[in-house]
């Protein structure tokens, strides 16, 4: 599913830091966006399996489940649902050897306007929220 302009997209946020994923849903909704979190990878499949989600937002060091195990599931399973990949760690960004696997990276500490452009555009809005 694709938002349309003015519409909302329902973004699933995956982080196991419960600062930066409070701080990043706070983000995304003073967007106009609507925005669930999980707190790992294993939350985030089982959310997945329940939601219809327009985009996903995932961190990529987490334990249990990380960033990159669940963007191949993702890639696997939901091949049309866009994937930006955010991280603070040079390595796991470097570390995505997968291209198909993710839509966009974003280096932490990103801007809120960053994160906008790249939403209207991987979410096929015609205008930036």
């Amino acid at each position: 599913m694709t938002a349309k302009a003015g519409h909302p997209l329902s973004i699933l946020l995956v982080d196991d830091d419960p600062l930066i994923r409070d701080t990043l849903q706070l983000v995304i909704i003073s967007l106009g966006h609507d925005c669930l979190t999980a707190g790992s990878g294993i939350m985030a499949v089982k959310m997945l399996a329940d939601h219809d989600f327009d985009l996903m937002i995932t961190d990529l060091c987490m334990p249990e489940m990380d960033g990159h195990q669940l963007l191949a599931h993702v890639a696997e399973y939901y091949p049309a649902l866009p994937r930006i990949a955010i991280s603070g760690h040079m390595d796991q960004v470097d570390s995505l050897n997968q291209p198909d696997q993710v839509d966009a990276v974003l280096r932490k500490p990103f801007s809120r306007e960053k994160l906008a452009v790249l939403l209207a555009q991987l979410g096929g809005l015609d205008s930036e929220p």
